[in-house]
């Protein structure tokens, strides 16, 4: 059994074990400590996804019902940590009906594009939203002992080539954007565990980085947790051991690669130890079963819906509905619930939109086509969204483009009836050619299981919306920063440094379509007083519409110093309220030093600029009503000029530009040949047996997947991933592994025999 001194534990471990405590002892388990059996990892961040067999099995196959909850697209709409305390409470605790330690989530990458197919499992553009959200989220889980795994540390912005590409980021959007939403969450949850990324920085693999797991996590961040691999994401586990990452997942035999550097004395013993010491701790904090929960969340997966649904358009209070009206229905109401991939859930429930609406007796008709009738009806709910095939791990969009079917069904209604309501159903921002055609938008995002429930009582007010964007929703594709998504399967250049979302729409003029934290209500607030006394920023509001409603109030800086780069204001506080009719309460929001700081790339820490601010509040970036000047008696930061104090456009950013913010030589991308491990699977097409390794490995992905998603998910990580992951899931070290390479690079016979030739430190440990 595990003690509680972790110290002695170890000394009861001999070599092996202690190897093999590093690395995964199949896909979802590590390997037993000594009597007390290994512990079981599991998505995913919106519900449990334990599969079936024990979770014994390899891939995406059908999971224990569990509640689907909100995305996180969606559930960060709702503004509210305490909300996110409690799904991430719920969550755990059917973590422990179904026996699971450790749940993978939350993810907080920050959202770079909107074409990123896994936008629909991360929270915010923004780095203190994404950070404060999943502070609650780790809390609530880590309050019933199961063990939270934030993730994916760091810089994976993007689906397309995850595995083996390049973020090339500069140090200082390095700091304030992409690394501060972990180091918020570690400061105030204390994650348990981090998930390490694909993806490389600085040129090395996240997983195997000293300067993102020792110098960052471990030194400036103060991490005590484990640092585990996404799954596959080590190429050499010796390297990966040494720079601080102390599990790779999934199962592997490259236990013997720790081994055989051990007995090489290329790696030492007090390594190894350290990073024993760490899992160990796992098995300590680990939850009792025994303490089974067997609780129904599905009204708690409602009132998360119902606080996360944004209204973005109420033309003349089309919204809410009447019950004496009559309602037309148009596309599907069958709403897609979350998105596709690791994190899929099998829901225990799932309510209908049109069994609520027959529930209340409402008086309407669904259409499966458009004809004349519909103008006999009061109003008209058009569902349109994107497919699930569109938002989709492992794979980016390719546009921000609705189908176009739905398209012309909006603009056909909107022909016909001048009170058309869209419900939009998303996982991230779509084009919206129509909005001018329609009454009301009613955005759900991927609301969960209790989706349809949630909507109509928004729809006929049992409920007042009162969601705010997390993410800015633009015009069109062309507004993003991030003009080359995806071009690149080796590098991908952060030109827009720190102006991410709305902190480049502001820095550069562009209207948004909506502008983050935009959210509509059925009430009207106000707000007013705004004052500071001691470090305290007060403010009042007041409910002075017809209903009782809930507001998020944001608080923002605008720093006036215009010689130093920084983005026209940031987003440092927020707080929901709900107020009654003519209900007035006074909001106060202490005034902290991380309001002001900025990252100074040559002291490498965060600093304060002195000069005059303003702080500012409202209800969205673009919706500022109250500010207040507040001056820091210190020397101002000055900068020499660049082009990124005036920016104009990403577009005008150079490579010469862009290497002077990032200060030094950019890396070179990596040969196409000869090919290693680590070479991209795309590359081996120019080879004839390339082409043959390929269809053959598309074969065995088709075999093995139960779903088209599943599918698409598996055939796009494969094309794009790195050789070495061939590996995942059968029984071969990376020396047998090697023999793959050999063959591609035209050494057949060496590398067949390699391959099928039994490892000899294999025999070896046997003995």
């Amino acid at each position: 059994m595990i003690s509680n001194d972790v110290k002695e534990d170890l000394k009861k471990l001999s070599l092996e074990e202690k190897a093999k405590l590093l690395v995964g002892a199949d896909f979802w388990h590590t390997y037993p400590f000594l009597d007390e059996k290994g512990l079981c990892l599991t998505d995913g961040p919106h519900g449990v996804r334990m599969q079936n067999n024990g979770g014994k099995d390899v891939g995406l196959k059908e999971s224990i019902p569990a509640t689907c909850f909100p995305t996180a697209s969606c559930l960060a709409c709702s503004f509210d940590e305490k909300l996110l305390y409690e799904v991430g409470k719920a969550i755990a605790s059917e973590c422990i009906d179904q026996e699971v330690d450790m749940l993978l989530g939350p993810g907080i990458n920050i959202k770079r594009s909107p074409l990123c197919g896994r936008n629909f499992e991360y929270y915010s553009e923004d780095p203190y939203l994404a950070g404060k959200l999943a502070s609650g989220f780790v809390q609530g889980v880590q309050s019933q002992n199961v063990l939270a795994c934030l993730k994916h540390f760091a810089c994976n912005n993007q689906e397309y080539a995850r595995m083996v590409n390049d973020s090339i980021v500069d140090e200082r959007a390095l700091f304030e954007i992409y690394l501060k939403p972990f180091e918020i969450t570690i400061t105030e949850a204390s994650p348990k565990a981090i998930m390490c990324s694909y993806n490389k920085i600085y040129g090395i693999l996240a997983s195997e980085n000293p300067i993102l797991l020792k110098e960052i996590l471990r030194d400036k961040f103060k991490f005590e947790g484990s640092v585990i691999s996404d799954w596959g994401a080590v190429s050499k586990r010796v390297n990966a051991l040494k720079a601080g990452l102390d599990l790779e997942m999934p199962g592997s035999l490259s236990y013997v690669d720790i081994l055989s550097a051990l007995e090489n004395k290329t790696l030492d013993e007090a390594t190894l130890d350290h990073a024993v010491e760490s899992v160990l701790r796992l098995y300590q904090a680990r939850p009792n079963f025994k303490e089974k929960k067997n609780l129904s969340f599905h009204t708690l997966a409602k009132q998360a819906a119902l606080e996360s649904i944004v209204l973005l358009k109420n033309e003349n209070q089309v919204l809410p509905l009447n019950l004496t009206e009559k309602i037309g229905i148009f596309g599907n109401p069958v709403m897609r619930i979350q998105g596709a991939g690791s994190s899929k859930v099998n829901p225990k429930q799932v309510d209908s939109f049109l069994d609520c609406f027959r529930k209340e007796k409402i008086h309407f008709k669904y259409f499966e086509t458009i004809t004349d009738e519909v103008k006999q009806m009061d109003k008209v709910i058009c569902f349109v969204g994107l497919s699930s095939i569109k938002e989709i791990e492992g794979k980016d969009r390719k546009d921000l483009k609705l189908d176009e079917e739905d398209i012309d069904l909006v603009y056909e209604l909107s022909k016909l009836h001048s009170n058309v309501i869209v419900v939009l159903t998303t996982g991230s921002v779509v084009e919206i050619p129509f909005i001018d055609n329609i009454s009301s938008l009613v955005l759900t995002y991927l609301a969960g299981e209790a989706s349809a429930a949630a909507l109509y009582d928004i729809l006929y007010n049992k409920a007042n919306p009162s969601g705010h964007l997390a993410e800015t929703w633009i015009k069109k594709l062309e507004d993003s920063p991030v003009y080359d998504f995806g071009k690149s399967v080796y590098q991908t250049f952060y030109r827009e440094s720190i102006f991410v979302g709305y902190r480049y729409y502001d820095k550069v003029g562009i209207q948004p379509l909506f502008p983050f934290g935009y959210g509509l209500s059925y009430t009207q607030f106000k707000l007013s007083g705004i004052e500071i006394k001691e470090n305290i920023l007060y403010a009042k509001i007041k409910n002075i519409g017809l209903y009782k409603g809930k507001e998020v109030v944001q608080l923002y800086v605008r720093d006036l110093n215009e010689q130093l780069v920084r983005p026209v204001r940031e987003l440092k506080a927020f707080q929901k309220v709900e107020l009654a009719p003519n209900e007035e309460i006074e909001i106060t929001f202490e005034i902290q030093v991380s309001f002001f700081e900025y990252y100074d790339v040559l002291e490498k820490k965060f600093k304060i600029s002195g000069g005059t601010y303003i702080l500012e509040l409202g209800t969205s970036s673009r919706d500022i009503l109250l500010s207040k000047e507040y001056k820091i008696n210190q020397p101002m930061k000055l900068q020499p000029t660049s082009i990124y104090h005036n920016l104009k456009s990403v577009k005008e950013i150079t490579k010469i530009d862009f290497e002077k913010l990032y200060g030094k030589t950019i890396p070179t991308a990596p040969k196409k040949y000869p090919f290693t491990l680590d070479s991209p699977m795309v590359d081996i097409q120019a080879k004839r047996i390339g082409k043959v390794f390929i269809h053959f490995g598309l074969k065995a992905l088709k075999k093995r997947s139960k779903t088209k998603e599943e599918y698409d998910m598996n055939q796009y990580t494969f094309l794009t991933g790195p050789i070495r992951m061939i590996g995942m899931g059968i029984q071969k070290t990376n020396h047998q592994l090697e023999g793959i390479v050999d063959i591609l690079n035209g050494k057949i016979f060496r590398g067949t025999i390699r391959f099928l030739k039994k490892d000899k430190r294999m025999k070896k440990l046997k003995q």
